[in-house]
């Protein structure tokens, strides 16, 4: 592997990580949660707010560890509504509710550990106006294993697009957050 990335003709900078080979499955199906967060900074701190549903991207594919299918290990965008899964309301109609208060406790714990380590280093634009505030919603992506163990794979901070998503579902988003 560093071979490749050394030998590489790409010239970018390089993650590794840890793959997880015991996932916990979904109708045969790999999959991660996509957990909305929202970053609020002022001058003199920074608030974090965990959005209490998040989506569950699915893989197109049944999940077979001995075949190197993309359509079966990645769990990428959603590309219709009838794949759109929420979190933890169809979480747990699948796998029932007894690991929601462990699994909820984990992505907090890795929401802080993120958080924390980088909060001094977050700038805004206006952080020299008095009494300003700035607003970043940031998306995690988080891989569950068999043992209920939460991964992070990635922190999204693109902007975040609501494709295949009900009205209902964007109405109460929009709604929670802005309360």
């Amino acid at each position: 592997m560093f071979n490749y990335i050394h030998n590489s003709k790409i010239k970018t900078n390089w993650l590794i990580q840890e793959y997880s080979e015991d996932p916990i499955l979904y109708n045969g199906r790999k999959f991660h949660l996509k957990v909305m967060v929202l970053l609020v900074k002022d001058r003199l701190e920074l608030k974090v707010y965990k959005y209490m549903r998040s989506f569950m991207n699915i893989a197109s594919r049944k999940y077979d560890p001995e075949r190197l299918n993309q359509l079966s290990h990645l769990t990428g965008d959603i590309n219709n509504a009838e794949e759109l899964k929420i979190y933890p309301e169809d979480f747990t109609s699948y796998f029932g509710n007894q690991y929601i208060q462990v699994i909820n406790e984990q992505i907090k714990q890795i929401i802080q550990a993120t958080t924390d380590s980088v909060a001094m280093y977050l700038k805004s634009p206006n952080e020299y106006i008095n009494n300003h505030k700035s607003y970043k919603l940031i998306e995690y992506d988080i891989l569950i294993d068999k043992f209920n163990k939460c991964n992070l794979a990635g922190i999204n901070t693109k902007l975040l697009k609501f494709k295949f998503v009900s009205e209902d579902f964007k109405r109460k988003f929009y709604y929670d957050v802005l309360d």
